[in-house]
């Protein structure tokens, strides 16, 4: 049997997730702009 050592509740992993400025670029361009660069992966 596994031992389970960590759950984590799904709205960390997202919220792990849009914290990340690149995941959220990409997605954003992917999803909105057909995959065009138009949200830059390096913002500050």
């Amino acid at each position: 049997m596994a031992k389970i050592t960590q759950q984590l509740k799904p709205d960390t992993v997202l919220k792990n997730y849009w914290r990340d400025k690149e995941q959220f670029a990409d997605l954003f361009n992917a999803a909105l702009c057909d995959g065009r660069q138009v949200m830059q992966r390096n913002i500050t």
